[in-house]
């Protein structure tokens, strides 16, 4: 499942995002609406790190279909996202 706040893809037996925390969306918390989590996955097959993107990408592909990010790329959402909302209260 790919997780809702940092968009960390997480194995299907994961009660938490094994990055953020997060616990694991319930279909009531209408996350079943996502498309990544629609998709049929299979052995190999990635979520592009990306957090703009998300593309379910086939394991053959070496770069984002959509956006060409490779999937080795360690992209830190959750940290992005602490430093975004420590600019912002340091603004007010």
């Amino acid at each position: 499942w790919n997780c809702p706040k940092c968009h960390y893809n997480n194995f299907g037996r994961n009660k938490r995002c094994h990055r953020c925390k997060t616990p694991k969306p319930s279909e009531e918390d209408g996350e079943s609406n996502n498309p990544v989590l629609k998709r049929k996955f299979r052995s190999g097959d990635w979520v592009c790190p990306a957090p703009s993107c998300a593309h379910h990408n086939y394991k053959d592909n070496k770069r984002c279909f959509k956006c060409g990010t490779t999937p080795d790329q360690n992209i830190d959402v959750f940290n992005i996202k602490l430093e975004q909302e420590k600019k912002k209260s340091n603004l007010r």
